[in-house]
């Protein structure tokens, strides 16, 4: 998963019967609880798992060592949310469990962007069949507060004469008579955006003193957003959004909402060009904005296509995740423009390192996938991704700055690893995550019988170089 929207892993370390021995500190802050105050606690019952999964655990008593499963998480006094569970069982020398390693991973943050991405390919799909703007535009803030629980969506443009008008509205309707004029508030909040060229984000506390609750200031809820749309040159209007909680954006959802903004905004300003431009509309619907690389939507749709294509001719294919070392160090020690310029650099290279009928994406931030079609052996998806790492990892040139660039890479193979679209992906996803772990800079396949061959085809590699 990209560092850019990525937060940190959970780890604890508990013993047979599930008694929490440690914690770290991302474990404490996703649980909302104080991280000393999780020793000694009984993780399953903490963390409220079903039956099925404690029936899974159950079985590590009789040689299971590894559990993998999706929950929603409720953390004490916090909103839940959906978290990767992964448990692994430690044994000592006599096969018995010495501790038991849980792994946490907040995942909404990857949903956040699936379901973002499926909002504009709507978006692109709705402007093609020939579906007003306004009415595209009204579904898009309509599925915003019914898929995010958003309660209030709108978007505002700036006409012509400099009058500002409500564009499309979607969610509470009782605070607006009139749907289509802004009240004072917002006006107030669109000319502040439209001014600055800036994102504006309000938080207000309720007021209790009366013995009722209501906002301070005015509002009607107590956190709104208000994101700037905006051409290369020019702020046209917002994109607002407002929350149940005063905390409902954290740092990630700006971020989120920020990049849906400029993803709507291309596709809203394409949108009002001629007939015959409807095919770069698609284009951009299905395409990084940043890389010009197939995006999250096109890479599932290719990736089901291998799939049925491999089904019929008895072919294999191959799932890569590539993901840069330390991109996030680089982002913030050198500006986002050097990290943007680095990306560019970096999808260049990919695309030299594999055949035309193959796919390369970029998912986000510095996350790429591959799709591999048509596979004799598994170990031609180990050459490709030896490749990768001949290529992405060599210093990059931006502007007068040298930077090392490494990646990790991880490999899930169709049909030994997994059948399913979904299931190649996330295994692939796991595989890079123990590049990770295994200090970056390599790759790693799901099966450890292929990791040892890479291994030593590696080693014999080396050898036969030595003796020339």
């Amino acid at each position: 998963m990209s560092e850019e929207f990525c937060l940190r892993d959970g780890h604890l370390v508990a013993d047979a019967q599930g008694v929490i021995e440690s914690a770290n500190q991302a474990a404490a802050d996703m649980l909302n609880l104080p991280q000393r105050a999780l020793i000694g606690r009984h993780l399953p019952a903490l963390l409220a798992l079903d039956e099925h999964v404690l029936s899974r655990l159950r079985e590590f008593e009789r040689g299971e060592s590894d559990l993998e499963c999706e929950m929603m998480l409720a953390p004490n006094g916090r909103a839940s949310f959906p978290a990767l569970l992964t448990v692994s069982a430690l044994r000592d020398s006599s096969g018995r469990i010495a501790a038991m390693h849980w792994l946490l991973r907040d995942v909404s943050i990857r949903k956040r962007l699936e379901a973002g991405d499926q909002l504009l390919h709507a978006l692109g799909e709705h402007v093609l069949q020939g579906i007003s703007l306004s009415q595209s535009v009204s579904r898009l803030c309509e599925q915003l507060t019914q898929r995010f629980s958003y309660p209030l969506v709108w978007v505002a443009i700036r006409e012509a004469d400099g009058d500002i008008s409500v564009y499309a509205r979607a969610g509470d309707s009782r605070l607006h008579p009139d749907p289509s004029r802004l009240t004072d508030e917002e006006r107030r909040c669109v000319e502040s955006v439209l001014d600055t060229q800036k994102t504006l984000h309000l938080q207000e506390e309720r007021d209790r003193t009366d013995g009722a609750s209501r906002l301070v200031g005015g509002r009607p809820y107590p956190a709104q957003l208000v994101v700037p749309l905006r051409t290369r040159d020019l702020v046209f209007g917002v994109l607002a959004l407002y929350g149940e909680h005063r905390d409902a954006f954290d740092p990630f959802t700006i971020q989120w909402v920020e990049q849906l903004a400029r993803h709507m905004t291309i596709i809203l300003s394409l949108a009002t060009v001629r007939k015959e431009t409807e095919a770069q509309i698609l284009h951009l619907a299905h395409h990084d904005p940043l890389t010009d690389l197939p995006n999250r939507t096109l890479f599932h749709d290719r990736l089901k296509q291998a799939l049925a294509r491999a089904k019929r001719h008895g072919r294999g294919v191959g799932v890569l995740f590539v993901d840069l070392d330390h991109f996030k160090l680089i982002n913030d020690s050198l500006g986002h423009e050097t990290g943007d310029a680095l990306l560019k650099i970096v999808a260049h290279r990919l695309v030299r390192c594999v055949r035309s009928t193959d796919t390369i994406a970029r998912l986000s931030g510095d996350e790429f996938t591959m799709v591999l079609q048509d596979l004799d052996r598994q170990q031609d998806a180990g050459h490709v991704a030896q490749k990768v790492m001949e290529a992405v990892c060599r210093p990059a040139t931006v502007g007068n700055q040298t930077i090392p660039i490494t990646a990790s890479v991880g490999i899930a193979l169709y049909p030994f690893d997994a059948t399913d679209p979904d299931e190649l992906i996330a295994k692939a996803d796991q595989a890079m995550y123990r590049a990770k772990e295994k200090g970056g800079h390599c790759y790693q396949f799901v099966s450890e019988d292929m990791n040892a061959q890479a291994i030593e085809r590696l080693a014999s590699a080396k050898k036969r170089g030595s003796k020339r």
